[in-house]
């Protein structure tokens, strides 16, 4: 709550005398009265959450047609700017720290739930990320660990850790902070890009993932 003062606001009386038709004002001698009031302000904080999060993609179509050869796929993220293919955070708190992890579910075959791509042969690269906040002394700014090329083709996703390989997911947002000392106030916007690596063996049909974003404090609540 935040009180300002009004400045006071002081008005001399005065009283209307007739005299045989002639108008005079005459002050009154007693002391003007002032009253004062307060006018307030509530400021709410505001928590961590998403903004917006990427659509739903598809896979360019893979023709298995080598039983030695390898067959990866790739959705390289266009980047239009918008909501569609971007995820955006935001931290409002200004007291401790956040990240953003991504898992993903194996790819299903429609019409047979026994047959499936394991999610661990799927990988990520965030690319064109632009973080814009503002940080208590001390505290460490936000980080895209697992930044990169995301062209077809590039060598990025084989790098350590951007494998679905940990139950836990992937850390594509990491902004810890302890509480109290340390906190921040941003906003967080990044592209994310996938590989699909597909086993030689996989059965033709149509396979379906599903991609889980998740904001959660890091390390504790605050």
């Amino acid at each position: 709550m935040h009180t300002k003062s009004l400045k006071k606001l002081q008005i001399a009386a005065s009283v209307l005398t007739v005299f045989f038709g002639v108008s005079t004002l005459v002050p009154l001698l007693a002391s003007a009265q002032a009253e004062t009031s307060s006018i307030g302000e509530q400021v709410t904080p505001i928590t961590f959450n998403f903004d917006a999060t990427p659509a739903n993609f598809t896979f360019s179509a893979v023709n298995i047609d080598n039983p030695t050869q390898v067959y990866s796929s790739y959705y390289v993220n266009p980047q239009t700017r918008d909501d569609s293919t971007s995820l955006i955070a935001h931290d409002g708190r200004y007291n401790g720290g956040f990240k953003v992890t991504v898992q993903a579910d194996d790819f299903v075959k429609t019409g047979n739930n026994a047959i499936v791509i394991p999610a661990s042969q799927l990988s990520l690269v965030t690319a064109a990320s632009n973080i814009d906040e503002v940080l208590k002394d001390g505290t460490t700014p936000a980080a895209v660990p697992m930044e990169g090329d995301p062209s077809d083709g590039s060598t990025d996703y084989d790098q350590a850790g951007h494998q679905f390989t940990s139950p836990g997911g992937i850390d594509i947002i990491s902004a810890p902070a302890t509480c109290g000392p340390e906190g921040r106030v941003g906003t967080y916007q990044t592209y994310p890009s996938f590989k699909l690596h597909i086993p030689n063996n996989t059965p033709a049909g149509n396979y379906t993932s599903t991609l889980t974003y998740t904001i959660t404090a890091d390390p504790t609540p605050c």
